[in-house]
């Protein structure tokens, strides 16, 4: 059992009424969504997580930083003047995204526990050449034993993945890339890969000219999103989610599977968000 795409409806809606209003019920149905994966994780887990469950515990790091970034996003595309940027947020989305998919796709456990601490190999080393490159007194901020417990914590992964035989390295930022552009193709979505590009643009402040318009007088200027955008933004913020989690259940609770995609394509098949990605009325 994999990830499964999700499917559209072709069916509009015809609701005349405000626009902004018919957003702002979109916006508390999403957050409904979001806060369902939660309770599906949940169903016969124990609450406390076993340290050595690697798998568990790098899935843990993964989606409680995508559901900051998906309530994050949510509460940006509230305000019209800063919605924009929750288009940055995605890009987050989609990197857990292929992380979780990585971990979880292998067939069997050991496997799966392998690429888990090949994950956290790679978060902590990454976070030590971070420090690195950071001054003494910036790094003298930091808790007196950051530097000594990510240490230790290194040298224990890799005693770990020894021991278990994993033929992994640590990974590494740049497997994101490769990693969503096979998933784009298996799941036969292409904005899989194409909005990591576009969040990648937005984040490196190369997309200025996707917020201006120009006026009268051919001057540049920021424009508000209209409700259309940000219902369109607001299709894949959900969309990214979904994926997310269901990559997640799929490894912690399969079982869950089902009831989390339904809700998922409940809200992408709604003739409201339809009608409010194209405007009509």
């Amino acid at each position: 059992m994999g990830l499964r795409g999700w499917v559209a409806s072709d069916s509009l809606a015809h609701v005349a009424e405000n626009a902004e209003i018919r957003f702002r019920r979109l916006l508390r149905q999403a957050t409904t969504v979001v806060g369902l994966l939660a309770e599906c994780r949940s169903v016969g887990k124990p609450v406390e997580i076993s340290w050595d469950d690697f798998v568990s515990v790098a899935v843990e790091h993964l989606l409680t930083w995508a559901d900051l970034e998906t309530r994050a996003a949510l509460s940006l595309l509230r305000d019209a003047a800063v919605a924009p940027a929750a288009e940055i947020l995605l890009r987050g989305l989609l990197e857990a995204l292929a992380h979780v998919s990585w971990i979880g796709s292998p067939p069997t456990p050991e496997e799966r526990r392998c690429r888990a601490l090949c994950y956290e190999l790679g978060r902590a080393v990454s976070y030590g050449h971070g420090l690195r490159k950071m001054s003494p007194d910036a790094v003298s901020h930091l808790p007196a034993d950051t530097k000594a417990s990510l240490d230790d914590n290194i040298d224990t992964i890799r005693r770990l993945l020894r021991e278990a035989g994993c033929k992994c390295s640590r990974r590494h930022e740049g497997n994101v890339e490769s990693d969503l552009k096979a998933l784009a193709q298996a799941l036969n979505a292409p904005y899989v890969y194409e909005l990591w590009v576009t969040s990648s643009w937005v984040a490196h402040q190369f997309a200025f000219d996707r917020l201006a318009r120009s006026n009268d007088v051919g001057v540049m200027t920021l424009a508000a999103p209209t409700a259309v955008d940000r219902a369109k933004l607001l299709t894949w913020v959900v969309a990214i989610f979904g994926y997310v989690g269901q990559a997640a259940l799929l490894i912690e609770n399969p079982g869950q599977v089902g009831r989390f995609n339904a809700s998922v394509l409940r809200f992408l098949n709604s003739r409201a968000l339809l009608a409010a990605t194209t405007g009509a009325t």
